[in-house]
């Protein structure tokens, strides 16, 4: 991993955040990963019951990444130094 990039696994194991700086444009690209989506299509069942988690939720499951406290002083730290020079 380079030196100004770094990943965070999500403390509920399910997702994973890249975060990395962009010297050209001086600016973070944020990128969300989820794990083990393979891609394939939904059943109905699954898309029914997705849908009436957001209807009863207001927001799906993927819209959170869950950092500890450590981790996020650590993604703190990262961008306040990123942004110094």
């Amino acid at each position: 991993m380079k030196s100004d990039e770094v990943f965070y696994l999500c403390d509920c194991y399910s997702h994973g955040l890249l975060v990395e700086k962009d010297h050209e444009t001086n600016s973070m690209l944020i990128n969300c990963f989820e794990r083990g989506f393979d891609g394939k299509k939904m059943s109905l069942f699954e898309r029914l019951r997705w849908c009436f988690y957001i209807i009863k939720n207001g927001h799906p499951y993927t819209d959170m990444i869950i950092l500890n406290e450590s981790k996020s002083l650590d993604l703190a730290k990262f961008i306040n130094q990123s942004f110094k020079s």
